[in-house]
């Protein structure tokens, strides 16, 4: 049991039987997070009910202060909304060991090792397919569609450990390696399946990242939508900004969890609490999941 005398009160409230003083107990103690933090800690291990708590309650605590982050990322708006910290903030989310560091230097050495990105001047489409030969075939970075989409593969680390990921995930790469060569990429989130744009010398090319990055023309794109039952219109092909980016992967870890637990699944209510502070105000245009893609 906690030695700090008011910790130890509280945590003992966290099991009491009346649910209001239950979940008040639990808001307190999360309030109390540094103090709580080292108390906890030195009975996570039990293997009792008094160990189960602490390690939840360590995890709410874990998870509410990367909340604070994300919060923190996305209050500047989407001018100011940083696409990778938020791809890594998800990451550390839905995993504690979430090496970052490593991801981020995985990116830098993705970037370093294309090395004759031809020049903007030749248009998008030599760009994109320099780099499609460096991510597809090359490092082998595609979509299993055959599977079902798995969280691991909308954690931007675990996508780049196993080089394979959603499409919105395998997109996030495209753009963060593109970005890192100079190039404007940006993300399409096309109902039913995330795409990509790639902008040089006044033109633009669609690109679909879960299929190596295969070029795509308007009429392409217009075929895919009717496929999934949507009429064409050139507005579902405007880039989105990070925010949305990182929302549609935030759904998918919602969609998938609710498959895998049900409706009322409590990983799937730690993940909507993340994309709130995304979307504070419930928006409109906020994206689908793409798990079934």
């Amino acid at each position: 049991m906690p030695q700090d005398r008011e910790i130890a009160a509280l945590f003992k409230l966290v099991d009491d039987g009346d649910e209001r003083i239950a979940e008040a107990a639990w808001e307190a103690l999360l309030q109390r997070a540094d103090r709580a933090r080292s108390a906890l800690a030195a009975i996570a291990d039990g293997i009792d009910d008094d160990g189960t708590r602490a390690r939840g309650l360590l995890e709410a605590i874990r998870r509410r202060e990367l909340m604070a982050e994300m919060a923190g990322v996305a209050a500047d708006g989407d001018a100011g909304l940083d696409l990778e910290t938020g791809a890594m903030l998800i990451a550390r989310f839905g995993d504690a060991g979430a090496d970052c560091d490593g991801a981020r230097a995985g990116l830098d050495a993705l970037a370093a090792g294309l090395r004759d990105l031809p020049s903007p001047s030749g248009g998008p489409l030599p760009q994109l397919e320099a780099l499609n030969r460096h991510l597809a075939d090359r490092h082998g970075f595609r979509h299993e569609r055959a599977k079902i989409i798995q969280p691991s593969d909308s954690l931007l680390h675990r996508v780049l450990d196993r080089h394979r990921g959603s499409p919105v995930s395998l997109a996030v790469v495209w753009i963060l390696v593109g970005r890192r060569l100079g190039a404007v990429v940006h993300g399409i989130n096309m109902p039913g399946h995330f795409l990509a744009a790639w902008d040089a010398n006044g033109r633009r090319v669609f690109f679909d990242p879960a299929d190596g990055g295969r070029p795509l023309s308007r009429a392409d794109c217009a075929r895919l939508l009717s496929q999934a039952g949507v009429a064409f219109s050139d507005g579902l092909l405007s880039p989105v900004p990070s925010r949305l980016i990182l929302v549609c992967m935030i759904n998918n870890l919602i969609d998938l969890c609710e498959r895998r637990d049900g409706p009322d699944s409590a990983d799937a209510a730690w993940w909507d609490r993340l994309r709130a502070t995304l979307l504070p105000d419930a928006q409109a245009d906020e994206p689908t999941s793409e798990a079934g893609s």
